[in-house]
């Protein structure tokens, strides 16, 4: 399967409008669908989408999408320097402060507001995939994510994600610590994990 990863972001939205809503169909059916997340929703040309406040015009995503152009993987990235006059910043810091009622204070103490470190979330892959394109998907948009940062003079992701990925990212060639406890579904758990990006 040949694979090609884009960064969408305010300067280019308007001329990927089908990876962009693409994207927000497969959140869709992972958080909301699989995992049964209570987060807003809405219908868009026939499917559903996920959104929240962090889509907003300093969010980046990685897309990484076949040569159809069909949405395979993604990660939102937002440098943690980035303060809304909403009062919102980024996720991760957010729920530390306990201004997201879904997700636990006690996620980390660790949540900087640095313009050379950033945060990746809403992390997903097509469902559709088999296991072994799966994999290769997901490293696409770990490598697609670390390689953009490095451009952005950024030395950190902090993601928020599955513990899963504390032993899958080192199997892969990235070096990660954990950043916080399992919190949330001990069926589906996050947490934070700190990766330092490579020089």
């Amino acid at each position: 399967m040949e694979l090609s990863s884009t960064i969408l972001s305010i300067d280019n939205i308007h001329i990927n409008g089908d990876l962009y809503q693409n994207m927000l169909q497969i959140r869709h059916r992972l958080f909301v669908k699989k995992m049964g997340w209570d987060l807003d929703t809405a219908a868009c040309s026939g499917d559903d989408i996920e959104f929240d406040q962090y889509d907003n015009p300093y969010a980046h995503y990685v897309i990484v999408h076949d040569q159809d152009r069909k949405v395979l993987g993604t990660t939102r990235l937002i440098k943690t320097s980035v303060n809304l006059k909403s009062g919102w910043s980024y996720m991760i810091r957010d729920a530390s402060l306990g201004l997201l009622s879904g997700i636990p204070m006690e996620l980390t103490n660790h949540a900087p507001k640095e313009d050379n470190i950033w945060e990746a979330t809403r992390f997903a892959v097509n469902s559709e995939l088999s296991i072994t394109d799966r994999n290769n998907v997901l490293k696409r948009v770990c490598e697609a994510a670390s390689d953009f940062i490095k451009t952005q003079n950024g030395v950190e992701i902090l993601g928020l994600m599955s513990p899963f990925f504390l032993r899958w990212l080192p199997r892969n060639g990235f070096v990660v610590e954990r950043g916080g406890p399992n919190i949330g579904d001990p069926q589906n758990p996050f947490c934070v994990i700190r990766y330092k990006l490579a020089a």
